[in-house]
């Protein structure tokens, strides 16, 4: 089975293939309250049906950001339907709610795979059944606990762009899309795109008690000697 993933946590984000579509790509959820319950809406805008049908892995972010994946959680959620048949041009929304624990002590983050099952008579059809994948992203966070960051490192990279280690010093998710970053240079100050940053990391995850390096997409001047940032992070409103 082939399975399409792009850079989004900070994690995945799921591609678009054979005409699906999925959003939202990233969900926050809570273990208590309004943020127990989600949607997620998946569109076939191709000319034939398909077959979807969901499973569960957790995931852990190394300091470089590669994602593990371990299969489990599914325990922890009650998601409907189970499996779904997609006619052309129709949509299909997933109701998901999470069941597990409501004092979990951190944040746990997962990956809702929605695989694309081989339907019958399509593979004689077309002589050729291409199967895909698109992963949702899922952080679910303790209710009680409000997330922080600290800017620990910057350094230089081969790259000439400065790179930065952030350390999640909480229970709870944080995300570097809630974050704006300075980043001092010779005297003078570089800020930081956001866009551009998300371009390749995504809401940039820091899961808790961890730290992260990210190459900061910040152009300085040929033969930098004095390199420092400053970071302000706002956590969401609950």
């Amino acid at each position: 089975m082939l399975r399409l993933f792009a850079a989004l946590l900070g994690v995945l984000a799921a591609m678009p293939a054979h005409a699906l579509t999925v959003t939202p790509i990233t969900l926050e959820m809570s273990s208590t309250g309004k943020r127990t319950r989600a949607v997620i809406t998946i569109t076939n805008s191709s000319n034939e049906p398909t077959a979807i049908e969901p499973t569960f892995d957790r995931v852990m972010l190394s300091e470089n950001g590669t994602a593990t994946r371990e299969e489990g959680g599914a325990d922890n959620f009650l998601i409907l339907p189970l499996q779904a048949m997609l006619q052309p041009g129709a949509t299909q929304t997933f109701r998901v709610q999470w069941v597990g624990a409501p004092d979990i002590p951190q944040s746990e983050s997962y990956f809702i795979t929605f695989n694309q099952l081989p339907v019958e008579g399509l593979t004689k059809k077309t002589g050729l059944a291409i199967l895909t994948a698109f992963s949702v992203a899922v952080n679910v966070a303790p209710s009680a606990v409000r997330p922080s960051m600290q800017l620990v490192d910057t350094s230089m990279g081969e790259s000439g762009k400065p790179i930065i280690t952030v350390q999640n010093p909480t229970a709870a998710h944080a995300l570097m899309k809630d974050s704006s970053i300075t980043v001092h240079a010779d005297g003078h100050d570089y800020e930081m795109s956001m866009p551009a940053f998300q371009q390749s990391y995504g809401n940039g995850l820091l899961q808790p008690w961890r730290t992260r390096k990210f190459v900061l997409p910040v152009d300085l001047p040929p033969g930098t000697r004095s390199l420092s940032a400053s970071l302000t992070y706002k956590p969401p409103a609950q």
